[in-house]
């Protein structure tokens, strides 16, 4: 299965808790850069300047360091020629400035960023990792659907020795399910839901079941292997019947599908990832996505579309009247809207939270669905 992240292929090793508290007590602070939040919760863009010009970056915590198209990486110095097409680590100085957010590196990730920006509508040319994210606190309100990057906050004594910070590393918690416990990226770079290791995806009870879900990274579009069923610790929080693919590394990933049912700080300083639960979506969390797992299908019908392969027993899609073999046409939300046929995978895979109305063709007769 290919791993969720866009480039989350460096070091490893930054450990928070989580810890509950408001987000509302610093709303005079002034964020040094504000970035709205797709509702289709694609990864979070920023328009920054660079010595060539401004372009276009990803923000990715599962990256841990920069990494930068060839095409840009050779505006960036005097002589072209000497770029190499692709370079894990690469002497080259960039300078990244939005707003009040400012940022210099000494080394990049070279990459053809060309499938990367295939699947988005935006022309991305970087991807700003946690060596520029790291002096800064980073919030997600999924409610208000704005990323902000603030100063780092003052350091608390009375906290700062309680939880391990590696020197480098990505932002990294702790869950559990059942007695195993086991480390979760927070990639914010990734549309996955969340992801566990291997040697805990094996020990859940439950047959393989074929996902809904698919990723764009930085190698193409990847479509995960399955998914089982079970119940998650966080922290305080509990997530049941969650829906759960198999990493391809040793930790779990927790992606934007997943995230979004949160609103939380990522504060280096004092070693904490600190988080209230999304209003928005703890109102109807669709946990296990309306009970459908949906196949590509082209046909002279339907050029492009999905073909349900399984509804799970007592779900909302069996409640309603899916049946396998329904082909999806479409999908549409007061929410999300009615995505293209490329984003029907992640909306039927998002939390509800509000009225969804499905479109299928069965035996060649157009049938519509309300999913309450």
């Amino acid at each position: 299965m290919s791993h969720s992240s866009t480039l989350s292929c460096l070091s490893f090793g930054l450990v928070f808790c989580f810890a509950s508290y408001s987000l509302a007590a610093d709303a005079d602070e002034k964020p040094l850069v504000e970035i709205q939040l797709s509702r289709n919760l694609r990864v979070p863009t920023i328009s920054v300047s660079t010595q060539a010009g401004d372009a276009l970056f990803a923000i990715d915590t599962g990256c841990s360091g920069l990494v930068i198209d060839h095409s840009l990486a050779r505006l960036l110095v005097d002589n072209p020629q000497l770029v190499p097409a692709a370079a894990d680590s690469f002497p080259l100085e960039v300078k990244l400035r939005a707003g009040g957010f400012q940022s210099t590196v000494d080394h990049a990730c070279i990459q053809d960023l060309a499938p990367f920006r295939t699947n988005r509508p935006l022309p991305v040319l970087g991807i700003i990792g946690m060596n520029s994210l790291r002096p800064f606190r980073l919030r997600c309100d999924f409610d208000g659907e704005v990323f902000s990057i603030f100063e780092k906050s003052v350091v608390d004594k009375r906290e700062s020795t309680q939880i391990f910070l590696a020197e480098r590393g990505r932002p990294t918690i702790i869950a559990a399910i059942g007695t195993r416990s086991f480390p979760v990226l927070i990639d914010l770079g990734s549309e996955y839901g969340f992801e566990v290791p291997k040697g805990v995806f094996a020990g859940l009870d439950g047959p393989r079941v074929q996902s809904i879900t698919q990723s764009f990274t930085s190698s193409g579009v990847g479509q995960q292997g399955g998914y089982k069923q079970c119940s998650l610790r966080i922290g305080e929080l509990q997530f049941r019947d969650l829906l759960v693919a198999e990493s391809d590394g040793e930790y779990g990933v927790a992606g934007l599908e997943f995230l979004c049912r949160l609103n939380f700080d990522l504060d280096f300083t004092n070693k904490r990832m600190f988080y209230q639960k999304s209003k928005r979506f703890e109102a109807r969390d669709n946990s296990t996505r309306f009970g459908l797992s949906l196949d590509s299908y082209s046909g002279t019908e339907v050029p492009h579309g999905f073909s349900v392969v399984l509804v799970s027993a007592d779900s909302v899609a069996q409640k309603q009247g899916i049946k396998p073999g329904d082909i999806v046409v479409s999908a549409t939300s007061n929410f999300y809207g009615t995505p293209s046929a490329d984003g029907l995978y992640t909306m039927l895979g998002l939390p509800q939270v509000d009225q969804v109305t499905v479109d299928v063709l069965r035996e060649g007769k157009k049938l519509q669905f309300k999913f309450e």
